[in-house]
C-alpha cells in the first residue's frame, strides 16, 4: 500500500497538473471506497493488490483532465462502476475480452480503456492494458505490470500518451 501511496501523492500535490494548449488540466480524487463495496463487487474474482490499494485510498480519479473541453484526461472508475464497465464490454466483445478482465477506466477524448488482467491463474495478472474498440485483443499495448507501475509512468510523462509512440 506504501507504493500506492507515493505514488497518488506525486499527482495530489499539483491540482493543476500542466498547462496545455486546451487549457489548465487538472487532477481531481474521490473518497476512499470502503472494503465492503469492493469486496461486494470482486468476491468472486481475483482482485490485483495495486488495484485494491488504489480503491482503498480513493474511489476514482480524474487525471490531467480537460476541465474546459473534456477533451483531455484518464477517468478511473470506482469499484461499481469498474464491475459494470467490464461485465458491458465481455458482453460487447467477447471475443477481445476475458473472464477475468477489469476495465478500470476510460480515455478522456476517445473511446480507448484502461484494462487490468485479473484472472488469477494468468501469466499476466494484474498487468495493465490500453483497449482499443478498433483493435484486436492483440494489439493491445501493455502500459505497466501493475497499476502503481503505470500511474508512475504516466505522471512522469505528464499524462501524456507514451505508449502511442509519438
Amino acid at each position: 500500500m506504501e507504493e500506492m501511496q507515493r505514488v497518488l501523492l506525486s499527482y495530489r500535490e499539483g491540482q493543476v497538473a500542466r498547462q496545455s494548449p486546451l487549457g489548465p488540466l487538472f487532477h481531481t480524487f474521490y473518497a476512499p471506497a470502503e472494503r465492503s463495496a469492493i469486496v461486494r463487487v470482486f468476491e468472486q474474482r481475483g482482485l490485483p493488490k495495486a488495484l485494491e490499494d488504489f480503491w482503498l485510498r480513493t474511489s476514482g480519479a480524474r487525471l490531467y483532465e480537460d476541465v474546459t473541453y473534456g477533451q483531455w484526461g484518464l477517468v478511473l472508475y470506482s469499484p461499481e462502476e469498474a464491475g459494470a464497465r467490464s461485465q458491458d464490454a465481455k458482453e460487447e466483445r467477447p471475443e477481445d475480452y476475458r473472464i477475468g478482465d477489469l476495465i478500470v477506466g476510460e480515455f478522456l477524448g476517445d473511446l480507448d480503456v484502461l484494462l487490468i488482467a485479473a484472472e488469477m491463474s494468468s501469466f499476466n495478472f494484474g498487468a495493465v492494458y490500453v483497449a482499443s474498440p478498433l483493435d484486436p485483443r492483440a494489439e493491445w499495448p501493455k502500459v505497466g505490470d501493475n497499476l502503481g507501475d503505470f500511474l508512475e509512468e504516466f505522471a512522469q510523462v505528464n499524462g501524456e500518451k507514451f505508449w502511442e509512440g509519438n
